[in-house]
């Protein structure tokens, strides 16, 4: 689907909260509180219950709960995230979608972050290099465990996420979560073999002159990245956005399932 036959089929406010409300309620609406499915659309564009009354917004509870954005902004930027081989960036949202101001496509970004973060993280496949770390954030250091694509050697995706320190089912968790099946796990840890996993893995514990030399340049970036971004009490979306940007040009993320994600992703707050 181009640009034009988006606009044709995602240019109204109506034609957006229509397919919103067909994610959300394929076998029909039903009143979360009394579970009738006899409802009217208000002019307020809210579904009200014939029996109970109660009101409810199509958007509301998710991504777009909220959001002051004409949905078809919002539907015409996430086709941009996945049409574009790059990640999307603040000036070029501002300027195709015509924002009078940066700090809102700023917030776009960081939604987008969050809906293309499923399809971004699907689990690593091949050679993965794994390792934990330290990293100096502002005048601390925080302790992360780091996975990497290595095929061809070349750095494929990767994976990060903030652990305990020294806390081994922190990490037999995380290799769980972001390794698929008959990945060659390439690591240190004595600890961690085949008892931990229900898929197959082939592990390869190399010897200690093994340099990890890929995964080092991604954890070296990363910090380095943190410098210019981390916001106090938000490690969890600064790994994110640091992971779509590495990630994304080797992620395709097809559109509707981008849109899906957008319905069922709960809104937070900004503060989080």
């Amino acid at each position: 689907m181009n640009i034009v036959e988006l606009e044709k089929k995602f240019g109204t406010e109506e034609q957006c909260r229509q397919y919103i409300s067909s994610i959300r309620w394929k076998d029909g609406y039903r009143c979360p509180l009394c579970q009738s499915s006899e409802a009217w659309v208000t002019s307020e564009y809210k579904y009200k219950c014939q029996k109970c009354g109660h009101k409810l917004s199509v958007t509301s509870g998710t991504i777009f709960q909220d959001t002051h954005i004409p949905l078809p902004d919002w539907f015409k930027a996430i086709w941009y995230a996945s049409a574009q081989e790059n990640k999307l960036t603040v000036a070029f949202l501002q300027k195709e979608l015509n924002l009078k101001s940066n700090r809102t496509a700023l917030s776009m970004i960081n939604k987008l972050d969050r809906i293309m973060i499923r399809p971004i993280l699907h689990r690593l496949h091949g050679n993965i290099e794994i390792i934990t770390t330290d990293i100096r954030v502002k005048n601390q250091y925080l302790h992360f465990a780091i996975a990497v694509e290595v095929n061809n050697n070349r750095i494929g995706r990767i994976r990060i996420k903030q652990i305990n320190r020294d806390n081994q089912s922190d990490i037999v968790e995380f290799v769980n979560s972001c390794t698929g099946s008959n990945s060659n796990l390439i690591h240190r840890f004595s600890f961690l073999t085949d008892i931990h996993f229900e898929k197959e893995h082939t592990h390869i514990i190399k010897s200690p002159q093994y340099t990890f030399r890929k995964i080092q340049k991604v954890r070296d970036q990363f910090e380095h990245w943190l410098i210019d971004h981390y916001v106090e009490g938000k490690m969890t979306r600064c790994i994110n956005h640091f992971c779509a940007t590495v990630n994304c040009p080797k992620s395709k993320a097809d559109f509707y399932e981008l849109l899906e994600h957008a319905v069922n992703l709960k809104p937070i707050s900004s503060k989080k």
